[in-house]
């Protein structure tokens, strides 16, 4: 019950790729990269709270946002998800402007009876 109640709460639509394998392409004589789509559906990306700290150099300030991404617990390909994997936003029912948003995964928060796949995830764009 708890997971459907996590899954009912993803209201935007993600892609998640990884690395795949070269190629050669013989028109560039170059390696092309490929990419390989590990999970495409339901998501949700959350912000949490923002931190600021003091860099070594120049007394540089650095503000910093967590964000965790949760897939569906019953979604069989949410478990081939890992770190450093490329999430894109999608489609969103409530904020437009997350669509598009590109986010890495950073690691996988595990837990003992987790309603859904989370991750640590950081935006790269």
């Amino acid at each position: 019950m708890a997971r459907r109640e996590a899954e009912s709460e993803m209201h935007e639509t993600c892609t998640i790729t990884k690395p795949g394998e070269k190629v050669w392409n013989p028109d560039t004589l170059q390696y092309d990269e490929t990419t390989v789509t590990t999970y495409t559906g339901r998501c949700k990306l959350r912000f949490g709270k923002v931190q600021a700290r003091r860099g070594e150099a120049e007394g540089q300030l650095f503000v910093e946002q967590s964000a965790t991404l949760s897939l569906p617990f019953s979604e069989p390909t949410a478990a081939d998800v890992g770190k450093d994997q490329t999430v894109t936003i999608t489609a969103s029912d409530d904020d437009d402007a997350l669509v598009g948003l590109v986010v890495q995964t950073v690691k996988a928060v595990r837990q003992t009876n987790a309603t859904a796949r989370r991750f640590q995830v950081k935006e790269t764009q």
